[in-house]
């Protein structure tokens, strides 16, 4: 789940990757929304997050001789004159960097608002190339239920390969409009191959569900969510027909429609 902040927060966020024999390691953090004021190519950076509502992302690759790790974590800007209480979370993922298990956990630290830490199996030093695969089990960046908390309008901003998922009873996103049947869940898949936000209007206040991964396909995410299309408050009492569209960088590619019985 992404960490509550207020607009202009400034927040530490660090990785720490353990690295065998000494061996010189690169850090490149990418954003698209807010500002390095200090650490930049650092293991350990001050980030202040946008003035703007919505929940971003902050990505980090580290970078050996022979070996690439990238992690990303999420934060959750809330609008102006809302109270936000520090959360303390802790978050684990498991994938596989050359057949060994690398756990990453996001934990606040106590010296600032929020602070993530990014931990990682050692990287090994050897004067013989290797080939380094990053191949994790799918797993989500963030979710989040009851979106939006205040208002009718919803945004994320997504680095390039994240796959959104989106469902909710009413939505609009540019010129598609889904909505306005009680028996009808609208649901939005949308694949960015670039860094963008994705925003939403005509939403019903506090009752969509929100999801965003880099691992899981859109198949993956439809097979493994389509339970709970049919469950409050994404759809209301008989809900009977879920509509798909499927969004790249902006522009529908194709539109489905799945039926509570199939």
């Amino acid at each position: 789940m992404p960490q509550p902040v207020n607009p202009g927060d400034e927040i530490g966020i660090s990785i720490r990757v353990d690295s065998v024999g000494g061996v010189a390691l690169t850090y490149e953090w990418v954003l698209t929304e807010g500002k390095i004021l200090e650490g930049e190519g650092t293991n350990a950076i001050t980030y202040q997050a946008p003035i703007e509502p919505g929940t971003y992302s902050i990505r980090v690759k580290v970078t050996s001789a022979d070996a690439i790790i990238q992690r990303s974590t999420f934060i959750n800007v809330h609008e102006a004159g809302t109270s936000v209480s520090t959360l303390t979370n802790t978050v684990q993922l498991t994938s596989t960097l050359a057949q060994k298990p690398l756990t990453e956990t996001i934990t606040p630290s106590s010296t600032m608002p929020l602070v993530s830490t990014l931990t990682s199996t050692p990287i090994s030093a050897t004067n013989t190339p290797i080939t380094t695969t990053l191949e994790p089990e799918p797993y989500w960046l963030f979710e989040k239920d009851g979106v939006p908390e205040s208002s009718q309008e919803y945004s994320v901003t997504l680095f390039s390969g994240q796959i959104l998922l989106f469902t909710g009873g009413e939505f609009k996103y540019k010129n598609i409009f889904c909505g306005g049947g009680a028996k009808n869940v609208c649901v939005l898949v949308y694949t960015a191959t670039k860094p963008q936000a994705v925003e939403f209007t005509d939403l019903y206040k506090a009752a969509n569900y929100v999801g965003v991964s880099d691992t899981y396909t859109s198949k993956q995410m439809i097979a493994q969510k389509l339970p709970q299309f049919w469950q409050s408050p994404n759809c209301g009492e008989g809900c009977q027909t879920a509509i798909i569209y499927y969004i790249e960088d902006g522009r529908e590619v194709r539109k489905q429609t799945l039926l509570a019985n199939q």
